[in-house]
């Protein structure tokens, strides 16, 4: 009996991944906003990419930032974190931005900014 409890539970835990967090340092290079007038994708999200050539986990990238790593805000968010991004944009002060990569934008690689530490 303790066999197949103990099988039944490896078989379970392994089918679920663990996400791994990840600090991206830099300054903000771009933000971009979207209005689709669709309400869907880019019209529920901002993104913004870091001077950083850093690329964490399998956190997409994109051309419009000379292939860095993008990451995004969902607009439902609290303001202040969009507000933090704008202001390091505005005075290039350098932040830091926690991602795990298993938070994505549903329809995209780009991994959602967790923590903004400025």
């Amino acid at each position: 009996m303790k066999k197949i409890i103990t099988l039944t539970l490896l078989v379970f835990l392994s089918g679920h991944v663990v996400a791994d967090q990840y600090s991206i340092s830099g300054k903000v290079k771009m933000v971009r906003l979207h209005q689709y007038l669709t309400n869907k994708g880019w019209d529920e999200n901002i993104w913004f990419c870091l001077d950083s050539t850093e690329v964490k986990g399998s956190c997409g990238t994109t051309s419009h930032c000379g292939g860095r790593m993008g990451l995004a805000i969902n607009k439902k968010a609290q303001p202040q974190m969009y507000s933090t991004i704008l202001a390091a944009r505005v005075s290039q002060i350098p932040i830091n931005v926690w991602v795990e990569d298993t938070f994505k934008v549903s329809f995209g690689t780009f991994c959602y900014a967790r923590i903004v530490d400025i």
